[in-house]
Parts: C-alpha cells; structure tokens; sequence
C-alpha cells in the first residue's frame, strides 16, 4: 500500500474530503467526458482497502491488470512485471491508489493517485474511454486511457473545493 499523502489525510480529518456524489462538471476543463457523469470519492478506509467499494477500488484494478486482456484494454501493468518505464495513458496498479470513480454502476471510471512521478505528492490521474476522434465513435477496441486530473492531491482538493476570490 502507497503512503497516502498528507493532503487526503488532513482532509479528511477537518471534513473537507467530499462524502456523496461530485459533479463531473468540476473535471470537465481536464476531462469534458466527465461533463454528464457523477463521482463518488471513497472513505479513507475504502482507500486504504480495509473495506470494498461499490464503485472503484485499487483491489480491482490490480486483478484487471493480473489477466493480459483487460490489462490491455484499462492500459494497466505492474511495474515489476513492465519492460521499461511507462506513463500515461498506462498506469501501474503497484504505484497507484484508487480515491473514486464514477457513481453509477457500469462507470467503469476510476479516480486514482498514481505515484510514479512524485511519491511525497502524487498527481491524480482519471480513466476514460478513447475515442476515435474522425468519426467520434469509440476505438475498436475499446480501450481505456490514463489522464491527469490534477498534479497532486492539494490541487485536487482546489479543484472541488474552490477557494473563494
């Protein structure tokens, strides 16, 4: 289990971590995918995987990224088992830690904090379907890509928390 930043910690201790459905809205300038779609953020405790998640948990991604297929498919791999270093759009299930993800079953979008770059402080990344953009219909096959949401956990939390001007 990744070292979860201070910045997820202190938030949730003050209140400040979202209980319930976000907006996808709030990630639309990064991922206008989102626009339409609701988000849930688990507990600590979820993220930690001292217990399951309705929709998103790290545990998942690791078992997708265990079968060669959906591994392709989600662009998930484990470091140990890589050829090289990869970044986005793959991510690595042994340095990342699922936060959230879309709110209604069948999302099959998650929200996660992926370590690669900055383990003290790591940047939120979020999964989306990639399109084929000349016909504006899904890739054959349908494959996930790895965008980043957010550069770290406090950015995040501007992002759904934004600070009055």
């Amino acid at each position: 289990m990744n070292a979860l930043p201070h910045a997820l910690v202190n938030a949730a201790a003050l209140g400040t971590w979202p209980s319930g459905s976000l907006p996808g809205a709030l990630f639309a300038r990064v991922a206008p995918f989102a626009a339409q779609m609701r988000f849930d953020l688990l507990t600590l405790e979820q993220v930690r995987g001292h217990s399951r998640s309705k929709i998103a948990d790290t545990r998942t991604l690791v078992e997708f990224s265990a079968h060669p297929a959906s591994a392709s498919t989600h662009r998930l791999y484990a470091g140990r088992n890589a050829n090289g270093p990869m970044d986005l759009p793959w991510l690595d299930v042994e340095k990342a830690t699922v936060i959230g993800g879309g709110a209604d079953f069948g999302d099959d979008t998650w929200i996660a904090l992926d370590y690669r770059q900055t383990p003290e402080a790591p940047r939120v990344v979020i999964s989306t379907l990639e399109y084929d953009t000349a016909y504006g219909r899904t890739a054959e096959p349908a494959r996930i890509t790895w965008l980043e949401l957010a550069a770290n956990v406090s950015n995040f939390l501007e992002m759904i928390h934004p600070r009055p001007k």
